[in-house]
């Protein structure tokens, strides 16, 4: 049954560059923006256990940010336009991200969902691009 609305979401392409422990025994993955042919416009951080248990260093990783009522839900606490950055909360975790990676319609005080999966078709594609550099060089 269609409800008639449209779906506010954006997608996000990024790489997982690198795992980083803190010292209080929880770990960040520094993810960097991937706007293709291996460029990069920025990087950011985000707790581990949001990612997928399939994903590691070395991955691409799609980041769905929707305004819809699936599960978690997290809600936008800040849009910070003078440092282009947003907070969303999800329990007690505040994760930061880049704030165009908001769907524009969406504002403070609202829930977003977000599901992050792992590009198969960019990882792989990167993963043969290495092997046949590897190939080169022997």
């Amino acid at each position: 049954m269609d409800s008639g609305k449209e779906e506010i979401c954006k997608e996000i392409s990024v790489y997982l560059d690198r795992i980083e422990e803190l010292e209080n025994g929880s770990a960040l993955a520094v993810l960097l923006i991937d706007e293709g042919e291996e460029e990069y416009s920025g990087e950011f951080n985000l707790p581990t256990e949001f990612l997928p248990e399939d994903s590691g260093e070395g991955d691409y990783l799609t980041i769905k940010i929707s305004h819809s009522e699936d599960s978690p839900q997290f809600e936008v606490k800040e849009i910070n336009k003078d440092d282009a950055e947003v907070i969303l909360i999800f329990e007690d975790i505040a994760v930061v991200l880049p704030a165009n990676f908001l769907p524009d319609e969406i504002s403070e005080g609202e829930f977003v969902s977000i599901k992050i999966s792992r590009d198969e078709d960019k990882t792989n594609a990167a993963l043969d691009e290495a092997r046949q550099l590897l190939k080169e060089l022997e």
